[in-house]
Order: structure tokens, then C-alpha cells, then sequence
């Protein structure tokens, strides 16, 4: 494994790697727990590593957190299912962002699969919501809304995450039968944290 953290892909400029992992923290802390594979964008950097070192902290947090003590104890009749909705933009261009597979993304499902739920693969989650059309045409980006978590809820999904707020804005107005909530949401609630309101 070592070695294959020294083994860059080629074509990539390892520089503009170096440079967005000093720059960002967290890729700078991805960069760490994957003992500098990133910053040297190897050939093992986005292997299996991240989804083995995310499944070591959460069974670690088990031990500390009673919610997902709870969540690993019901195991997979307890758990929900969930549909990572990834859109048009979140892998998109693929060679500029390049952290996962622009056609067959995996990297929501790890994340899901971590905090002990059970990830849907429906067909529509990596396709536009029609958020770029919502204000030239408002009905069609609603039937593409509507598409995406319908495609979902058909395939068994009990909520649907995503990481882009036109995205969740586009699939709630639309009318979406199941939740629709962020992916710093679910962890949230994965860690048992509630939102505080001021009454």
C-alpha cells in the first residue's frame, strides 16, 4: 500500500493537486487520513481507504454516542434506506473535479453505508433536476424534479440526501413524497444532534 501512495496517475498536475490540498481543509484532512495519497493524487488515493477509515471512526463513535450505538444495534431491518441524489453538478466536469465516477458515483453510498443505513441506486440520481431551467420554465424543471424522486421512492428509498441546495430546493417544491435532506443533515441526526430553535 505504501508504495501505491507514491505512484501518481498520469496526466494530472500534481502541483494544482498540492496546491487545493494545502487550500482547503478538508481535502487537507482527506489528504492526511489517507496518509498523503491525495496530495500526490496516487493511484490508491481514492481507493478503498476512505470508506475503511470512515467505517473505523464511526464504529469507534458507537462506543461514545448512544444514537449510533442504537443505529449499529437494529442492524439492516432497522436501518433506512436512503438515495443519494448527486444531480448534474457535483461530478460535473468530471475532468476538472474528478473525485468520482460522473456515471456510476459511489462515494454518497460509502458515506451512507458508514453512518449505517442502506444506500438506493435508482437510475435517476445522477441526472439534472432542471434547476439551470426553474426560471426560464418552471414546469419542466418540475417534471425533472419530480423524475428524480419518483425514481427514488421506486426503488424503496425512504429519504433522499444531497449536497446542493438547488437541488433540494428543485426536488421539495416539486412535491417529493419522501424527505429530501442535506448530507451534513443526516449526519447529523447519524450522531444524534438535533437543531436547537429559538422559541
Amino acid at each position: 500500500f505504501r508504495i501505491g501512495t507514491h505512484i501518481p496517475v498520469p496526466n494530472v498536475n500534481l502541483d494544482v493537486i498540492g496546491q487545493m490540498a494545502d487550500q482547503a481543509k478538508l481535502l487537507g484532512f482527506f489528504d492526511m487520513i489517507s496518509g498523503g495519497a491525495f496530495k500526490n493524487f496516487s493511484i490508491f488515493a481514492m481507493s478503498i481507504t476512505p470508506y475503511i477509515t470512515a467505517s473505523i471512526i464511526l464504529q469507534l463513535l458507537t462506543i461514545a454516542i448512544p444514537s449510533l450505538e442504537r443505529l449499529a444495534r437494529e442492524g439492516v431491518e432497522g436501518r433506512k434506506k436512503i438515495a443519494a441524489y448527486y444531480g448534474c453538478l457535483l461530478l460535473r466536469p468530471s475532468d476538472v473535479l474528478a473525485f468520482d465516477s460522473p456515471e456510476n458515483p459511489e462515494i454518497m453510498e460509502n458515506f451512507i453505508r458508514a453512518l449505517g443505513a442502506e444506500p438506493v441506486i435508482y437510475p435517476m440520481r445522477n441526472e439534472c433536476c432542471g434547476g439551470y431551467i426553474a426560471l426560464e420554465n418552471a414546469e419542466s424543471a418540475k417534471k425533472r424534479s419530480t423524475k428524480v424522486w419518483e425514481s427514488a421512492a421506486g426503488h424503496g428509498a425512504d429519504m433522499i440526501v444531497t449536497a446542493c441546495p438547488l437541488c433540494k430546493y428543485n426536488l421539495e417544491k416539486s412535491g417529493s413524497d419522501i424527505p429530501v435532506v442535506y448530507i451534513t443533515e443526516l449526519l447529523a441526526e447519524a450522531l444524534g444532534v438535533k437543531e436547537e430553535t429559538n422559541a
